[in-house]
């Protein structure tokens, strides 16, 4: 059965497009300003199924809730320690992507990878010295 493309889904999704690696609860916030009957149920679930559906990237940061991606493609980010924030980051990749599909030592076939960055954003860098 289809899944349907609720009123609900398409404001989440259009609030989505103007954060940056939100959380479910940021997300949840923004939405609310928009539509005061929304549930905090139903937005978590519609980000749960966009998540398992790969239409939305779902990121588990160490140390931190859950934040969402609307860039499904296969690339890299970077938290920051101090206050949270998520940004994507630009590394070459070519080593890495040259590893899935192989077989390490152990006998594990790769599927996929995930490589998490974690430093200081450039404001808390500022305040840290």
């Amino acid at each position: 059965m289809a899944k349907r493309n609720t009123r609900q889904k398409r404001l989440i999704s259009e609030t989505l497009l103007g954060m940056n690696h939100p959380s479910a609860t940021m997300v949840f916030e923004e939405v609310r300003k928009k539509d005061t009957k929304i549930s905090r149920a139903t937005v978590f679930r519609v980000l749960a199924d966009a998540a398992a559906s790969r239409t939305l990237q779902r990121l588990h940061i160490p140390g931190s809730d859950d934040r969402f991606d609307i860039n499904t493609a296969k690339h890299f980010h970077i938290s920051c320690r101090a206050c949270g924030r998520v940004d994507d980051i630009e590394v070459a990749e070519p080593e890495i992507t040259l590893l899935k599909g192989s077989i390490d030592a152990r006998g594990y076939r790769i599927e996929d990878w995930n490589i998490d960055f974690v430093g200081l954003c450039p404001e808390c860098a500022g305040t840290k010295n």
